[in-house]
């Protein structure tokens, strides 16, 4: 296969009266890679590349017809608006408005959000006013935390506003939530007598709290409060009893206590 023969000395001439190179290689025939290198080569182009290239117009405005043909051939190729702007010394907006005028589709800029429903949507700001992190409910939903900030943000969710929240708060619920495992947990203040017992989010499980009310002191780490009835949210004072270890799961029945069992009745 032959080497299509190009006038180079005609690439340098047009180059230096101004043309881009995207112009001057599509007028030619020449690829723009062997345009390049015309340019770059001493003994073809004795001033430089840079020499031409300090030569050029400012950005235009608009394109002519010619370059506009271009910019809608090397955007039909996939070349972004930026990179063809550079091609023909022009900016994005004169490259968008030749697309626009020649009818062609625009494609969206930067990353496509990810869709979310409105239920979504609903459970992630009930998650978010019930103290969860953004990193736990993307988590929690397997999303990106990215994501969940933004939809926080499209129901009037902040990082401010959640200072703020309790009752002013359209998704409080007193205080309560109930876990996965059904067990009843309030939201307590730092100046609680009870603080001590808080998780990292400010709440302590419900049971665990009317057992330090009855005893009137916090509960120790190793120490926890058995449901007599194995209903986990009961948190009647009458069906808890407080152990020093671990405890079995469900009904204790009648059979007689542990060794561990102190019998907080």
């Amino acid at each position: 296969m032959t080497r299509k023969v190009i006038d180079e000395a005609e690439v340098v001439r047009m180059y230096q009266s101004g043309i881009s190179g995207a112009v001057v290689a599509a007028q030619l025939g020449c690829p723009l890679t062997r345009f390049w290198g015309i340019l770059r080569d001493p003994q073809k182009n004795p001033l430089g590349i840079r020499h031409f290239a300090s030569q050029q117009t400012q950005f235009k405005p608009k394109l002519g017809e010619t370059e506009a043909k271009i910019a809608i051939t090397f955007y039909a190729e996939g070349q972004g608006m930026e990179a063809i702007g550079r091609q023909l010394n022009c900016g994005r907006e004169a490259v968008r408005t030749a697309l626009e005028k020649a009818g062609m589709s625009i494609k969206p800029q930067g990353p496509r959000f990810r869709d979310v429903s409105a239920e979504d949507g609903k459970t992630m700001s009930e998650l978010w006013a019930a103290g969860m992190s953004q990193v736990a409910i993307a988590k929690n939903m397997s999303m990106s935390q990215v994501v969940v900030s933004r939809i926080l943000r499209q129901f009037g969710y902040s990082k401010e506003n959640r200072r703020t929240c309790g009752d002013a708060n359209a998704m409080w619920k007193g205080g309560l939530i109930k876990t996965d495992q059904g067990y009843i947990s309030v939201l307590v203040p730092p100046a609680h007598p009870f603080a001590s017992m808080r998780t990292r989010m400010g709440y302590v499980s419900e049971h665990r709290l009317v057992m330090a009310e009855k005893l009137g002191r916090p509960l120790l780490p190793h120490e926890t409060v058995h449901h007599i009835n194995g209903i986990r949210d009961d948190n009647r004072p009458e069906n808890l009893e407080l152990w020093h270890t671990k405890h079995t799961k469900g009904v204790r029945g009648e059979a007689p206590h542990c060794p561990t069992c102190t019998c907080n009745r």
